[in-house]
């Protein structure tokens, strides 16, 4: 298995042999011992080839007791970061639960194989509420490159679109089956998503957890989540100018109700015909004394006037010795 993947161009591994899986493994008890024996025989013949050890803890109902006894080191390498696979058939809130088990003892889950559970296949959003939570997604190369079937790879080249695959990984078992191969998958991720994608999923997010620092986020996902704030921005937006236009309209709209209500004029009325004539009658008499009493007025003002006129044109003696004397 070293050769096929140096080979291939793996020059760094990290083993994640079972420890706890339900399947009896054997050696279980000696794997730090045959790990150290397998890298000084990789040193003698791929001096450029680095080997890190891992495990992948299987998580099950009793698996927090098996957690908190720490048997042996559950990391990669020592640091946070820890492999975790469930059973195909897991509910999603057993997953969620175990996953906050991890996270509050102060580990960062990898969830492996994320596209073989049944309760997250081709279920987006609950993936995304899991790596918004703080768990690493990993997805399995022959996967990717199609060898399980068009439909996984699809759900696969999905989530990467979308930013949300932390790790590709060979999860090679064996020399004949599920191979330690990662080559085509990356080409192909690249003509995807571009290099710089390809590369964070790839190498530099390995790198990380080998050096325990922190996972690089996709530049696709922060695109993705600007996008989306952007749409509901513009949907908060829309809501509001549809609200100002209608308290607009309803203003303008009371505005002339209560404009025509104060003119006087009363709406047409349709009724008896012999009442409305009455009330005509009575209105033109109304106008009549009106128009008697305006020229009533008239005839006031032009005798004030006129008697305004005498006392202007016939002063008084008064004022014809102030003015002579």
């Amino acid at each position: 298995m070293i050769d096929i993947a140096y080979n291939d161009g793996i020059r760094t591994i990290v083993a994640t042999p079972h420890r706890n899986h339900p399947v009896d493994f054997r050696n279980r008890e000696s794997i730090e011992e045959t790990f150290q024996l397998l890298v000084s025989k990789v040193k003698n013949q791929y001096p450029d080839m680095k080997l890190y050890l891992g495990s992948e803890l299987f998580v099950s109902k009793d698996f927090l007791e098996f957690l908190d006894d720490k048997p042996y080191n559950l990391t990669i390498n020592g640091s946070r970061y820890v492999l975790i696979e469930f059973d195909v058939s897991a509910s999603f809130s057993f997953i969620q639960s175990a996953i906050h088990e991890l996270l509050v003892r102060g580990y960062i889950p990898i969830l492996a194989h994320v596209e073989y559970y049944e309760a997250l296949f081709d279920q987006f959003e609950r993936i995304r509420t899991l790596k918004d939570e703080g768990v690493a997604i990993q997805v399995t190369s022959s996967n990717l490159i199609g060898k399980n079937g068009l439909k996984m790879q699809s759900f696969i080249k999905r989530l990467i679109a979308m930013g949300m695959v932390d790790f590709v990984s060979s999860d090679a078992h064996r020399s004949t089956y599920r191979r330690p191969l990662l080559k085509d998958a990356y080409n192909l991720t690249a003509s995807w998503v571009g290099d710089n994608e390809a590369q964070r999923i790839f190498i530099d997010n390995q790198q990380a957890v080998i050096d325990n620092e922190s996972l690089l986020i996709s530049n696709i996902r922060t695109m993705n989540q600007v996008k989306s704030s952007n749409r509901h921005l513009n949907r908060y937006l829309a809501i509001a100018a549809i609200l100002v236009l209608a308290g607009v309209i309803f203003i303008i709209t009371s505005g002339g109700i209560n404009g025509w209500n104060d003119s006087g004029v009363e709406p047409t009325t349709t009724g008896n015909t012999e009442g409305n004539t009455e009330t005509t009658i009575a209105r033109t008499e109304e106008s009549s004394e009106a128009i008697e009493t305006a020229i009533s007025g008239e005839e006031t003002s032009a005798f004030a006037t006129e008697q305004s006129s005498e006392k202007a044109t016939n002063p008084s003696k008064e004022a014809i010795e102030e003015a002579y004397l």
